[in-house]
């Protein structure tokens, strides 16, 4: 009888197929931002499937980190302006500031331990 050796990783196990599959369509999106949204989808979906399986939060005795991204059209970049911030007052601000130099796009990204939880769209002066 062979012993499945986890290397302290724990009792939980994925379907590395499944994952290479999902890594490549993540890869061959069509924009950054689309290919950003793949693997923060991936990523929080891996956490859910990792408590699934054990019963504990993956990150579970780390202190939640949280991040805002502030995203948007942009000519300056190859597919789309990305800023980060550490407090969600001055990403809001400065997606408002986005918005009255005329950006288009904007979008408010909220990262819990840089997974996406919550995203938000700039439609018509306010977030939806």
């Amino acid at each position: 009888m062979t012993k499945n050796k986890t290397l302290d990783w724990g009792n939980s196990t994925v379907a590395t197929k499944y994952v290479y599959s999902r890594i490549g369509d993540a890869l061959n999106a069509e924009t950054e931002e689309q290919m950003s949204q793949e693997l923060s989808n991936l990523y929080s979906e891996l956490a859910h499937n990792y408590k699934v399986d054990t019963g504990t939060p993956i990150g579970q005795g780390f202190p939640a980190s949280y991040q805002w991204q502030v995203g948007y059209e942009s000519e300056n970049t190859p597919a789309f302006g990305l800023e980060v911030f550490d407090d969600e007052v001055q990403a809001s601000d400065r997606a408002q500031e986005l918005n009255t130099k005329g950006e288009k796009g904007i979008s408010l990204t909220k990262l819990e331990n840089n997974a996406a939880v919550d995203v938000w769209k700039w439609v018509d002066g306010g977030w939806e």
